[in-house]
C-alpha cells in the first residue's frame, strides 16, 4: 500500500497515544522495526480489550487525521477484525490495520491476546511483545501457514537470545509438546532446504492436533464462532458486485484495481449467480455485465439522503458517473460511517 511518511507517522503515534489514554492495553505483533514512518503491508495489533472500545478509538483517530475507514473484514474468530483505511484527498493512499481481540483463545493461532499482550515492552511510542511470546506467537504462525522454511533465521535467533533458550522452550512446549520445542527449533534455525520444509509440516500437524484435539472445549467453542461469522458475513457481506454497462476492458480493469485493491480481499469478472454470491461473502468486488445496461451496485446499504441514515436496499444507480471507482469508494464509505461495532455477549 502507498503511504505518505508524514501521514502515516502522524495516525500512527496519534493512534498509540489514545489507546493508551484510555488505557487500552496492546502491542504491536511484528514489523514494529519501521514503525512509525511505514507499517508495510499492515499494523499487526494484539488488542486486550472490548472491540466496539477500540473501534471506537480508531475511528476517532482516523478522523482526525483525515482518514476513511473503509472496510472492516471478519476473517477469524472471535473478533479479529482487518480495518481498511483510505486518505481523504489521495486516491491511492492506503492503511490497514489487523486487530486480534481475542479473550477466550480460540483463532487459528490458538493465542489470547490477553497472553500476546502479557510482559510487553516498551519500544519508542508504542508496545512490542514479550520476546519469548513473540517468538512462539511467530513460529506458530510460520508453521500454519506453512511457509516457515522461507523465512530468514537471523530475526528468530535475535528474539531466541533476548528470551532466554529456557524461556522461549518452555512457551513453545505450551503449542507444541516437548518434541517441537527442544528438537524442533534447533533444526528449524539450522537446517536448509528439505528439512525445514518437513520439520514445518510437522510443526503445522503437531499445533493442529494439540488444538483439535488436546482441548476439546476450545474446539467446540471455536465451531460455534465460526457458523456465527459465516451468518455474519452472508447477513451483511463486505463485498459488492458492480453492474457494468459493458464488459470490462484490461485498461479499465487495471484502474479499478489500482484504485480499489486495498479494499477488497479479490477484484475478478464473473456473471453467473454462484461466482457472484461467493464473491459478495468473500469480501470481493465482481465486476458483471448488466443485460439492460444499468450500471448500479448491489450492496447491503444504499446512499444516505440529507438528513437521514443509510437504509438496506438492493442497489443503487451510478448514473452517468463513468468513473467507477468513485462510485464504489461513495459506497464502501456510507456503509462504513453507518455501520455498528459488534460487541461480546
Amino acid at each position: 500500500m502507498l503511504q505518505d511518511e508524514n501521514r502515516t507517522r502522524a495516525f500512527i503515534l496519534d493512534l498509540f497515544a489514545s489507546l493508551e489514554e484510555r488505557s487500552i492495553v496492546y502491542c504491536v505483533l511484528h514489523s514494529y522495526e519501521t514503525l512509525p514512518s511505514s507499517i508495510g503491508s499492515d499494523l499487526d495489533l494484539a488488542v486486550d480489550a472490548e472491540p466496539a472500545e477500540f473501534e471506537k478509538v480508531l475511528r476517532a483517530v482516523a478522523a482526525r487525521n483525515r482518514w476513511d475507514v473503509m472496510q472492516r473484514l471478519w476473517y477469524d474468530v472471535p473478533f479479529c477484525f482487518y480495518y481498511v483505511l483510505k486518505a481523504r484527498d489521495k486516491e491511492s493512499e492506503w492503511i490497514a490495520v489487523d486487530t486480534l481481540v481475542d479473550r477466550r483463545g480460540i483463532c487459528r493461532y490458538g493465542f489470547s491476546s490477553r497472553y500476546l499482550t502479557s510482559g510487553r515492552r516498551r519500544s519508542g511510542s508504542w508496545y512490542r511483545p514479550d520476546p519469548a511470546v513473540e517468538l512462539c506467537y511467530r513460529l506458530v504462525k510460520g508453521a500454519r501457514k506453512r511457509n516457515l522454511h522461507d523465512k530468514d533465521p537471523r530475526p528468530w535467533r535475535e528474539l531466541l537470545r533476548e528470551a532466554g533458550r529456557a524461556r522461549a522452550v518452555d512457551e513453545l512446549t505450551r503449542h507444541f509438546g516437548r518434541w517441537g520445542a527442544r528438537a524442533g527449533w534447533d533444526a528449524l534455525a539450522r537446517g536448509e532446504g528439505r528439512c525445514r520444509r518437513l520439520l514445518t509440516l510437522a510443526l503445522c500437524v503437531l499445533h493442529v492436533i494439540r488444538r483439535r484435539y488436546g482441548r476439546p472445549t476450545v474446539l467446540g467453542r471455536r465451531l460455534f464462532w465460526r457458523v456465527r461469522r459465516v451468518v455474519w458475513r452472508v447477513a451483511k457481506p463486505r463485498g459488492l458486485v458492480l453492474w457494468l454497462d459493458r464488459p470490462p476492458d484490461s485498461a479499465l480493469r487495471a484502474s479499478i484495481e489500482a484504485r480499489l485493491g486495498p479494499a477488497f480481499r479479490r477484484i475478478y469478472v464473473a456473471n453467473s449467480l454462484i461466482a457472484r454470491l461467493g464473491g459478495v461473502a468473500r469480501s470481493s468486488l465482481v465486476l458483471a455485465v448488466s443485460r439492460n445496461g444499468e450500471k448500479c451496485i448491489q450492496t447491503g446499504y444504499r446512499l444516505p439522503r440529507d438528513g437521514e441514515r443509510a437504509q438496506p436496499a438492493d442497489s443503487f444507480l451510478v448514473g452517468g458517473d463513468r468513473d467507477y471507482a468513485a462510485a464504489v469508494l461513495r459506497v464502501l464509505k456510507a456503509r462504513a460511517e453507518h455501520e455498528m461495532p459488534v460487541r461480546y455477549e
